[in-house]
């Protein structure tokens, strides 16, 4: 029997996956574990009051990039299903695919760098978290937190 260590850092690491917007396919393949482990994970953690679901919408409310995922991951579905059931580029999914294509890079320019900004801010959030002396955090993650609610209301101003 495994530690239940083991089985708790895979969940947590599942969780974020689930919350980043992966299909608990991705998950299993990335975690070397099978998608029924996923769901048992998912349903354990549900059991424990923690809604997988509910931590994918709040990430999907703070992240502007997170509908780029989300077209991707259709698109990919997609992609994968036209290839099983009819040859790929034509038909109806091929106009899909087409469409879905064409709103992220709409999406995507207007996006600018303004989700990448956010997610390097968020990485060196945690990264603060871990490294910084206690004395020195909360100046830390009150700069940071200020800088991505900026970024996010449109007010962001770089100093010169």
């Amino acid at each position: 029997m495994r530690d239940p260590s083991h089985r708790k850092r895979n969940m947590a690491r599942a969780r974020v996956l689930y919350a980043k917007g992966r299909s608990t396919s991705e998950i299993a393949r990335t975690l070397h574990l099978s998608r029924n482990t996923i769901y048992a994970y998912k349903r354990d953690d549900k059991a424990a009051g923690i809604d997988w679901d509910d931590l994918r919408d709040e990430a999907l409310e703070r992240s502007p990039v997170a509908p780029l995922h989300a077209i991707d991951e259709r698109i990919a579905w997609l992609a994968s299903f036209e290839a099983e059931t009819r040859e790929p580029g034509t038909g109806w999914w091929g106009d899909q695919i087409a469409k879905l294509a064409k709103a992220r890079q709409t999406l995507e320019a207007r996006l600018g760098d303004l989700g990448n900004a956010l997610d390097g801010l968020e990485v060196f959030e945690r990264w603060c978290r871990a490294r910084c002396p206690d004395d020195e955090m909360p100046i830390m993650l009150r700069n940071v937190r200020a800088c991505i609610a900026d970024l996010r209301s449109g007010t962001f101003e770089p100093s010169t």
